[in-house]
């Protein structure tokens, strides 16, 4: 497809589903693989369908839901686009835990597409998710005090994965995560309990993949709580979960949501793409 095509579909993608409800155009442009992640529940989306729910579920919640797409800025290249829109509504039904709040409100964001065979299999949103929150009234408005905590807590888990995760700098550990440090993550029964079991973790990744390159792809908080969305390339040279090396470059994806005590990392959820990554290596 041209280029010009591609942005059609990516444009028909907000307009036309988002914008005026036409769900059945998603049945039109999507590819049955489609995947949608997004900064806030439900994070992941799966296929025409599940984009149908969530479209549907939205519209309800924000009548007159209208993205104005920012069509000077929109970049395409190869089976890539990137779509800067302004979205605006008001508020009138449940939203995750917002209740109604009959309010006006409006945010700014990105939506970036991958096309495939002439259709759409990739969407990832960035957006102003917590000025949406705070405009809805499930957040109070940030202050300065708060605007520093959060910083401070962002700062934080920054270091601890560039420390930790990246550079492997366990001696850092006592200064990172508190005595009771617990990473919750279903594919490991118990969890990881401790900076060692963690570091064991990362060395069985590293032996797999010894050019992962984990990246913090969108990061944001809340109270003592950090989000962070990763994306990890790297190339299989090394038996992961049994596979062996088949040289191939794939990319791991996983949203980590950390919670911080006394200045440090105590608690932390993931969920890592695990199937999607085996998939991959098969």
């Amino acid at each position: 497809m041209s280029l010009q095509e591609n942005k059609t579909l990516a444009r028909r993608f907000l307009r036309d589903i988002w914008s005026e409800g036409k769900m059945n155009v998603a049945d039109e442009i999507l590819a049955p693989n489609f995947v949608m992640t997004l900064g806030v529940k439900p994070f992941r989306v799966d296929g025409p369908e599940g984009l149908k729910g969530l479209a549907t579920r939205n519209r309800a919640a924000f009548q007159g839901l209208n993205y104005d797409l920012e069509d000077a800025k929109i970049v395409a290249e190869e089976d890539r686009v990137v779509v800067p829109w302004i979205m605006t509504a008001k508020h009138v039904g449940q939203w995750g835990d917002s209740a109604p709040s009959n309010k006006d409100v409006s945010i700014k964001g990105m939506s970036f597409f991958r096309v495939v065979d002439h259709k759409l299999t990739e969407c990832q949103v960035q957006n102003e998710a917590l000025s949406l929150l705070r405009q809805v009234g499930t957040l109070p408005p940030l202050g300065a005090t708060e605007y520093k905590l959060v910083e401070a807590n962002k700062a934080l888990v920054r270091h601890y994965v560039e420390e930790l995760l990246i550079k492997e700098n366990f001696a850092e550990a006592p200064q990172l995560v508190t005595e009771r440090f617990k990473i919750d993550r279903s594919a490991v029964p118990g969890g990881i309990k401790g900076p060692e079991a963690l570091h064991k973790q990362m060395d069985m990744l590293k032996a797999a993949f010894p050019d992962l390159e984990l990246t913090i792809a969108d990061m944001f908080a809340e109270g003592n709580k950090v989000a962070v969305r990763f994306e990890g390339p790297g190339t299989h040279t090394g038996e992961f979960m049994g596979i062996a090396p088949t040289g191939r470059k794939v990319t791991w994806r996983g949203i980590v949501v950390y919670q911080i005590e006394d200045g440090k990392v105590d608690h932390a959820w993931a969920d890592w793409d695990d199937a999607g990554l085996i998939q991959a290596l098969q």
